[in-house]
């Protein structure tokens, strides 16, 4: 029998009311958001070169450069492309940094939260099987339905 230790981490209420103006003032913000955001998933993100402070002072010294020496440019970049993309950059930088004021700790929010439901369904799940061995009635159907969440485990799996 397994003793699990349960640390209620967080105990929030966010009732329906709230919820909606949460979801109705982020849909604010996206309605002022520019046009032609991207959305990439890990793949896609882990495939870019990243831009971090010391390439950013790179990628403003080589602007610098091409702007006083056209000649070191490649006619294949646009500098004023690369301008607008490196505004783009400090801008929607900037807002990431605002945006995860709120998106940190909700995401973090979300995770304990999880985490304590889990914590407590694993609780519920090790009382059924302590229950069902100790022949409680009804135990036995509880937690053969709440083992389907941990298929290949048990005695079963151990003697294939």
């Amino acid at each position: 029998y397994e003793l699990i230790i349960m640390q209620n981490q967080i105990s929030i209420t966010i009732d329906a009311v709230q919820e909606q103006a949460i979801v109705d003032k982020v849909n604010e913000l996206s309605a002022v958001l520019p046009a032609g955001l991207v959305t990439l998933g890990e793949t896609e993100l882990s495939a870019l070169p990243k831009m971090g402070d010391k390439s950013l002072a790179f990628v403003e010294k080589c602007l610098d450069s091409a702007t006083k020496n056209p000649g070191v440019c490649p006619p294949f970049v646009d500098l004023e492309e690369l301008r607008r993309d490196l505004a783009a950059y400090h801008a929607l930088n900037r807002l990431h940094r605002v945006l995860g004021q709120v998106a940190a700790p909700v995401a973090s929010s979300a995770t304990v939260a999880g985490s304590d439901a889990y914590t407590a369904a694993l609780a519920i799940y090790s009382m059924a099987r302590e229950a069902a061995r100790r022949g409680v009635a009804g135990a036995k159907d509880i937690h053969t339905d709440l083992s389907a969440r941990f298929p290949g485990r048990g005695k079963a799996a151990k003697e294939a």
